[in-house]
């Protein structure tokens, strides 16, 4: 369902992108599509990644129930002490911006835009990431980037049945 929406992203954006989900305490990346272009960055399908590393876990973290929050934190911390200790912080940010913008903890160049993608619950169900990697001649800057990836996590998630509630209308207030 998500792939013909990510290869259109792809396209659009220039970029490489994945979508992950959980796997444990662990980042999985479940789908990716490479960018048109001849140097791009991309994650290797089937990659895990500890949590506290990615942008992609940042935001699977932001937005679990508290209860699943404290279990990945702890699982985290005794992993990797240092950035777990930033995770509840970052979750913070990626709850009031509604994803998360930020420079790669790993790859130097690499700034991740990620955004989750939510099932027809309204829970989370994955993170979709374009690792945007500024290139000479790029069409697209970061801010189009961006919209884009935020734009086709919306769609992937309205597949799954998911409806934004700041899109629906409200008719109790309504005189009849």
């Amino acid at each position: 369902m998500a792939l013909p929406l990510m290869e259109k992203l792809a396209a659009d954006a220039q970029q490489s992108c994945h979508l992950a989900v959980l796997s444990g305490a662990r980042v999985l990346i479940v789908a990716q599509v490479d960018a048109p272009r001849p140097m791009h960055y991309a994650v290797r399908l089937g990659a895990q990644f500890p949590l506290a590393e990615t942008s992609s876990g940042a935001v699977l973290f932001a937005y679990q129930p508290d209860h699943h929050r404290q279990a990945l934190l702890d699982a985290s911390i005794a992993s990797f002490p240092e950035l777990a200790e930033t995770l509840p912080e970052r979750a913070e940010k990626v709850l009031s911006e509604g994803g998360e913008r930020r420079e790669s903890l790993v790859v130097s160049g690499v700034t991740n835009l990620s955004q989750p993608v939510f099932d027809h619950r309204g829970v989370i169900a994955a993170c979709l990431t374009i690792p945007f990697l500024a290139q000479k001649g790029l069409a697209v800057d970061i801010d189009a980037a961006e919209r884009a990836v935020i734009a086709t996590a919306a769609g992937i998630s309205a597949a799954l049945g998911w409806r934004d509630p700041r899109q629906t209308t409200d008719n109790e207030g309504e005189a009849a």
